[in-house]
């Protein structure tokens, strides 16, 4: 997406944080509920990290995956995880391990990481993926219409 294209979706894409246009019920309620909430947890003090790093947090807490595949997710955002769920295992984005119970988080997708992000969109497996500017948010539930949203 070119920067202009961007900066003219940025009004399409405030509607949407606050679950305008996003029809499905599982997805609105991620979008209001989990993505954007201003929920405090017990952890949010002891680890001091980003709102992104809380944002994180709050997804793994809703999700419960045996899994997270991380892309340039910083090892604060990697201790959010873990104390979010202790069992969780950490993998770096490698398509042969992609499962239900996996879902995958890519920071950077407009730089760094804009190659992985999208691979992760081009998968076949991928149904809902969350892009939110700077992170990238991808589950791989086949119960799901394929959809990318623009938060």
């Amino acid at each position: 997406m070119s920067r202009w294209r961007y900066w003219l979706s940025l009004p399409a894409r405030r509607w949407h944080r606050r679950g305008f246009g996003v029809q499905s019920p599982w997805a609105f309620e991620l979008v209001t509920s989990v993505l954007f909430s201003n929920d405090r947890y017990y952890a949010f003090d002891e680890l001091g990290g980003t709102a992104a790093d809380e944002q994180l947090f709050r997804v793994v807490r809703w999700v419960h995956p045996r899994a997270v595949m991380l892309e340039g997710v910083s090892e604060t955002g990697r201790a959010y995880v873990r104390a979010a769920q202790a069992d969780i295992e950490m993998l770096a984005w490698d398509e042969a391990q992609i499962a239900n119970d996996v879902f995958v988080v890519v920071d950077d997708i407009r730089g760094a990481n804009s190659v992985v992000w999208k691979a992760v969109l081009a998968h076949v497996r991928t149904t809902s993926a969350f892009d939110m500017g700077r992170r990238g948010i991808a589950f791989f539930d086949p119960c799901r219409q394929r959809q990318t949203y623009l938060l």
